[in-house]
């Protein structure tokens, strides 16, 4: 992976997104927006995190090991969780 851009939808043009931790955005398994925030779920195997850009800034506020690895249903449901230990 390349890590997170934006791209121009009428001029096709890429520009970088500026992250945290250049190595943990270089794979992005999943996006999610919700509220005007962006989700990131970076990283691979053990090392998977989530992500959230508010107001410009990016918070990591869960990473993988403090999830079941087994479920597929953790990700879109902590977006919508508005504690920190869900």
């Amino acid at each position: 992976g390349d890590g997170l851009y934006t791209v121009d939808i009428e001029s096709f043009a890429a520009k970088p997104v500026a992250v945290p931790d250049d190595e943990a955005f270089r794979n992005i398994s999943k996006l999610y927006q919700h509220g005007g925030d962006l989700f990131a779920v970076c990283g691979l195997d053990a090392k998977r995190a989530l992500w959230r850009q508010h107001a410009g800034k990016w918070e990591q506020l869960v990473g993988f090991y403090e999830c079941d690895p087994h479920s597929r249903f953790w990700l879109p449901v902590v977006p919508l969780c508005p504690c920190r230990n869900c």
